[in-house]
């Protein structure tokens, strides 16, 4: 996994000196690197719309369920004042 992990450093770095050193490189490179920035961002976005339709839900379920409580102790108390 070091090693790995080392390969991957060097490789980061090598591509930052060549994207300092040649423009040209680096527009030839953006052509092969948007599509996958592009296809990056709409997974990311993506992601935090399920998260947030989920917390949503979540809190709507914590309100329903806080009102659920006090609609049944409404009841209860109904039933015992007709009793």
């Amino acid at each position: 996994m070091n090693k790995k992990l080392i390969f991957v450093i060097l490789l980061s770095l090598a591509s930052l000196f060549l994207f300092q050193k040649e423009e040209r490189f680096q527009e030839r490179f953006s052509l092969v690197t948007l599509p996958i920035k592009e296809w990056y961002l709409n997974i990311t976005n993506q992601v935090n719309s399920t998260w947030e339709r989920y917390t949503k839900q979540a809190d709507s379920i914590d309100e329903l369920k806080k009102e659920n409580i006090l609609l049944r102790k409404y009841l209860y108390n109904q039933k015992i004042t007709i009793n």
